[in-house]
């Protein structure tokens, strides 16, 4: 269920977004580039970066944006901290780890065992961000068994 937002954050929202996709866009060559990353329809990247938003992104358009930044950076991105960046409740995640910290499943069951900095971190990370992180690897597997299921 997509959030809606009618505060004063409506614009500061679609000025993140607006500017992200711009800035990723650059750096990925083009925006159906970037939309085939975060596998989105370029429409939709166009409507992003035009501020064509009626209420915030689904929760499957944040979650594609946190596996997309997870790969990318080295803060823990979630669908919850992506939406509480884009409304500005927070600017950027903390990380207590160097290393780009992923879903469970996106890791081979050695790499998470062997994996001291993942380790490291959910040991001293804050619970918070820890459950985030599973929450958002449990959603994600909920929607592809739902997908193959209905294929």
């Amino acid at each position: 269920m997509a959030t809606v937002f009618s505060s004063p954050l409506d614009a500061e929202y679609k000025e993140r977004l607006a500017a992200w996709v711009q800035d990723e866009s650059r750096q990925l060559g083009s925006e159906r580039q970037l939309a085939l990353q975060l596998g989105l329809a370029p429409r939709a990247l166009q409507k992003w970066r035009n501020g064509e938003l009626i209420r915030g992104l689904s929760e499957a358009s944040l979650d594609a944006i946190a596996q997309y930044r997870r790969k990318k950076e080295t803060q823990p991105w979630t669908s919850r901290t992506v939406r509480d960046w884009l409304t500005g409740q927070d600017e950027v995640p903390q990380i207590h780890s160097k290393r780009p910290i992923t879903t469970m499943g996106d890791l081979p069951k050695a790499a998470v065992i062997e994996s001291l900095p993942a380790r490291e971190w959910v040991q001293h990370a804050p619970i918070e961000e820890v459950l985030a992180v599973i929450q958002d690897g449990l959603q994600r597997l909920e929607r592809e068994w739902k997908q193959r299921q209905s294929e």
